[in-house]
């Protein structure tokens, strides 16, 4: 599935598309460069399970945001995972929470299957393009 995103609204409609085209996945790896979205997808994927997503910044400096059906995780300045937070994105899937994870790198051998990918990059009109494969 490939997407055209020219306004940052845009991403309202796609994550209730992807979370209706795909209702059985709970684990979402976003991957692209900084500033490309991601934060902002994560943010409309909360809202369209329902919840309200305005707390949310990028965690880069917090590593982990929860709610009460999502966990967002950024994983961009670990270098490796603890066991600690592994056990906490293992009990948030097992709880039926939706876990979103940029920088994904380090966490994807342990990804639970199916997951789904999402790739995210810059095009040269400003717009960005976001492509997602679900991996089983």
């Amino acid at each position: 599935m490939q997407f055209t995103v020219k306004a940052p609204d845009e991403l309202g409609k796609i994550a209730k598309k992807l979370l209706a085209s795909f209702p059985e996945n709970r684990v979402w790896l976003l991957h692209g460069d900084l500033g490309v979205g991601k934060t902002t997808f994560v943010k409309a994927l909360i809202a369209a399970l329902g919840d309200d997503p305005k707390e949310i910044s990028s965690p880069t400096f917090a590593y982990v945001y929860s709610g009460e059906k999502w966990v967002h995780a950024d994983l961009y300045r670990l270098e490796e995972l603890s066991h600690d937070l592994m056990e906490q994105l293992e009990e948030d899937f097992y709880a039926g929470k939706h876990i979103c994870i940029e920088w994904p790198y380090y966490f994807e051998p342990y990804a639970q299957k199916p997951h789904i990918n999402l790739y995210f990059e810059h095009k040269e009109d400003g717009a960005r393009s976001l492509r997602v494969e679900e991996e089983i």
